[in-house]
């Protein structure tokens, strides 16, 4: 029986998902975690499908020796680190089985030769002053120049790209510089309802209380400074309270947002910086009348569904491919550059509306319909 192979960098939350996601899929899935320092590789069976193996890149490479027919194709989640290095010693297997990248919308910004692109001004500002301005130096510049390229020699080898939404494929190829290429796109997600909706989350549009949810991490990328200020003056006419995730991202970051939020008493903040238990942190969520992400580009989907879900009002910035992907699917969100901040639960119609869509589009039976399409089971 022929397989896919996945390849998945050390540590990956994403891991679990995919292997949770492929269960029930006819054929053979194999899941090699790498692990640098496992000379010796750790095999666990799950199932008679479902096979996880650990060990580092050495030992992946005698493995594709002795079953390189056996596998249909070669998907690797995510290019950055050791999943780069691993593709780059399997290029030359590339002709005979064919190779998928499974896009983590994170990972662009690493290969970006100014990394501050997706920053707007108040948070580029401060990326500057925690010591990040070594990346306006031309040498670093010319040394993230170099690795763009290497990425771009390498996808060479690639016939696939993955993703569940279009527009964040056509966007990576637009960062990349990949627009008129060979590669097609393919649907894969680790995004489904029950994975971020486990437990039953009840409408809640009569809740009085106004909370806004400002982004998903200590990430510059949320641009949460920017946001304070441009909406000040609706937010100090509105009082809601608003919550800051920081428990997760770049803790340098996280330390000055609570610094410098610390001293604004005019607002009502509640910063997470403390892990919770997913149950808890998904009401504190659910409980949201608003959600705001100021990224420039596609991030927090999670979060972001289980606001839509709930009733939230979700805030975009319309240049992000999440953006355009929710309006072409009609959910009901709106626009940062244009649209007036309310910090109220949609009105109850709405809320039915954007549960419909969300079963149509992230069910796991459509998942496991649009994944055989993906993978056709040999």
């Amino acid at each position: 029986m022929s397989a896919y192979l996945h390849i998945f960098p050390p540590n990956n939350h994403f891991l679990h998902h995919a292997i949770r996601l492929c269960q029930d899929h006819p054929s053979q899935h194999i899941f090699w975690e790498i692990k640098p320092t496992h000379a010796v590789g750790l095999k666990e069976k799950i199932s008679e499908r479902i096979i996880v193996i650990r060990g580092n890149v050495s030992l992946l490479l005698k493995y594709l020796r002795s079953h390189a027919k056996e596998i249909s194709m070669i998907l690797f989640h995510s290019l950055l680190k050791e999943n780069f290095n691993a593709a780059w010693k399997l290029k030359h297997l590339s002709s005979e089985i064919p190779f998928g990248w499974v896009i983590h919308g994170a990972e662009v910004v690493q290969y970006q030769i100014n990394p501050a692109k997706y920053l707007l001004p108040l948070t580029r500002k401060a990326y500057y002053a925690l010591g990040y301005h070594r990346t306006l130096l031309p040498i670093w510049r010319s040394y993230q120049r170099a690795i763009k390229k290497d990425l771009k020699s390498l996808l060479k080898y690639f016939t696939y790209f993955l993703h569940f939404m279009p527009e964040e494929i056509e966007w990576v190829k637009q960062e990349l510089g990949l627009v008129n290429t060979h590669h097609k796109s393919l649907f894969f997600t680790y995004v489904s309802l029950e994975t971020y909706l486990p437990q039953p989350i009840s409408i809640k549009t009569q809740i009085d209380r106004k909370k806004l949810l400002l982004a998903n991490s200590a990430s510059f990328t949320s641009n949460h400074l920017d946001f304070i200020s441009d909406f000040r003056d609706q937010l100090m006419e509105i009082k809601p309270e608003i919550i800051i995730p920081l428990n997760y991202g770049n803790h340098k970051y996280a330390s000055y947002l609570t610094q410098k939020l610390s001293r604004n008493k005019e607002l009502n903040y509640f910063l997470l910086t403390e892990y919770l238990p997913f149950e808890s942190y998904q009401e504190i969520l659910a409980s949201c009348s608003c959600m705001v992400f100021n990224h420039l580009r596609q991030q927090g989907l999670g979060n972001l569904m289980i606001g839509l879900w709930s009733g939230a009002r979700i805030y975009l910035q319309p240049c992000t491919s999440t953006f355009q992907f929710l309006k072409k699917k009609k959910f009901y969100i709106f626009n940062l550059k244009e649209d007036s901040l309310i910090v109220d639960f949609l009105p109850y119609p709405q809320v039915l509306h954007n549960r419909r869509l969300i079963e149509e589009n992230f069910s796991s039976p459509l998942i496991q319909k649009k994944l055989f399409n993906t993978l056709p089971p040999e």
